[in-house]
Parts: C-alpha cells; sequence; structure tokens
C-alpha cells in the first residue's frame, strides 16, 4: 500500500472515529506511524497531517 492510500485510510478514519481527530490533534506524529505502520521523522508526519486537515476541512465545505 502506498503512501497515499495510508493517508486516504487517515481521512476517512478521521470521519468515521468521532475519537480520532481528537487524538490526530493532540499527538499527530505518533497517531500517524500507529495508522500508517511508518515511522518516518516528525516533519514528514506534521506536514501529512497538515494535508489531511486541508483535504478534510475542504471536502466538508462540499
Amino acid at each position: 500500500m502506498e503512501l497515499k492510500d495510508k493517508l486516504e485510510n487517515v481521512v476517512e478514519k478521521v470521519k468515521n472515529d468521532k475519537d480520532f481527530p481528537k487524538k490526530l490533534l493532540d499527538d499527530p506524529v505518533k497517531t500517524m506511524e500507529d495508522v500508517t505502520g511508518i515511522d518516518l521523522p516528525d516533519e514528514q508526519i506534521e506536514s501529512a497531517v497538515d494535508n489531511i486537515k486541508k483535504k478534510i476541512f475542504h471536502e466538508g465545505k462540499k
């Protein structure tokens, strides 16, 4: 599974799991590593979290 696919899974988890957004906002690096199973540098995880937030809020406006 590619990173893009894993990030899409995170977006779906945010939309469908009422507790997940709080976990993601409280500790984005650990939460992303847990969900994706990938240990990435914090900067990459933080960038991915920012992209997920943009996608969620953009889709919510449709």
